[in-house]
């Protein structure tokens, strides 16, 4: 791919810098999507290995559909880089700045790294410096590339959700909600009653001509060692593996499931978990508005992109189609993934 003219001005001084023989090479045919990174770190690689791991696929001949690179340079040779003035502030964390020109975003992160990422031409290019500043940066760092993965991506009609997917007689379960409210713990409910593994904590969701569809992201189930007092079949793996940098277990799903995971289902059911304080465990029909008011605003970044629109098109068709459930997590879930299924069974 052709580096846009933006990126060559900003990144073209370092890019000099780097021999190609040290540079290494991922491909991850991710459905229908092919996704090449470049890096010249393997720990910059392991970033994407651990949530795109499922879909690596052996060296790919034809042009990728979209093309990352992340490089580790010195901070001495880090380039410096003036903020246009035509470009305008799009968000802003304690760590990031995000900047949007047109199709266009840049990151900025302290004086510690940049990601370009060209919407229009499913390209990014970016960098960190070394050494990291603390174990923190590459957390940080995984987050930009993702957030612009998935704005890439949301462009070619595959639109990523913050949410949990498992499949039950041939009927889609989206598990959606915040972080912290047990969509990993109810997804485990699913698992131990039966239903088949899709997604834990990413769901991509595509429209085809005549339906909504839920695409498999059969990547790791991150537990922590706390999940084990839930589920105690999981503490063999826990003494087996180590933990990440966030402190989670990664357990293959295949250990967990009977079944491979299907490559897509039209997603009947949307599961909405919170954790409450009280003994029992409710399982209560809400309304489509009811639930998509709870799950939009998660899922819909606000932007000049045309993108949330597109977005919130999506999420209000998936709620026009499926019976919607809050699911209120009391201290007692022992029978939950079997409520749920007689639920299912019902309607």
């Amino acid at each position: 791919m052709k580096l846009p003219s933006v990126s060559s001005a900003c990144f073209g001084s370092f890019l000099q810098q780097i021999p190609a023989s040290s540079q290494i090479v991922r491909y991850y045919h991710v459905h229908d999507l092919c996704l090449k990174i470049v890096s010249n770190r393997s720990d910059l690689l392991q970033l994407f290995d651990e949530l795109l791991g499922c879909f690596q696929s052996p060296d790919f001949s034809g042009e990728p559909s979209l093309a990352l690179n992340l490089y580790a340079i010195p901070s001495e040779c880090a380039p410096s880089f003036q903020i246009p003035k035509n470009w305008s502030l799009y968000d802003r964390t304690s760590h990031i700045s995000c900047y949007l020109c047109d199709h266009a975003l840049f990151y900025q992160y302290k004086r510690q790294g940049m990601f370009f990422a060209d919407i229009e031409q499913g390209y990014g290019l970016g960098y960190i410096t070394i050494p990291y500043s603390d174990q923190d940066s590459l957390n940080i760092y995984q987050n930009i590339w993702l957030l612009a993965l998935f704005h890439i991506m949301r462009a070619r009609n595959v639109f990523p959700l913050h949410a949990s997917a498992a499949l039950f007689k041939e009927k889609g379960v989206l598990i959606a909600g915040a972080s912290g409210q047990g969509k990993t713990t109810l997804l485990l409910h699913l698992l131990r009653a039966g239903f088949q593994y899709m997604a834990d904590d990413t769901v991509l969701l595509r429209q085809d001509a005549d339906s909504l569809k839920m695409l498999s992201f059969p990547a790791t189930i991150r537990i922590t060692a706390e999940t084990t007092s839930l589920f105690p079949e999981l503490s063999s793996f826990i003494r087996e593996t180590q933990p990440d940098r966030r402190g989670k277990y990664h357990i293959e799903p295949q250990k967990l499931s009977l079944l491979p995971p299907p490559h897509s289902a039209i997603p009947a059911f949307v599961l909405l978990p919170e954790i409450t304080a009280g003994e029992e465990t409710a399982i209560v029909p809400i309304s489509r508005m009811a639930g998509a008011i709870q799950c939009i605003p998660q899922n819909t970044p606000v932007n000049k992109l045309g993108i949330s629109r597109n977005n919130f098109d999506l999420l209000c068709r998936l709620f026009h189609h499926a019976q919607c459930y809050q699911l209120r997590l009391g201290q007692n879930m022992n029978s939950i993934g079997r409520q749920i299924a007689d639920v299912m069974c019902d309607v």
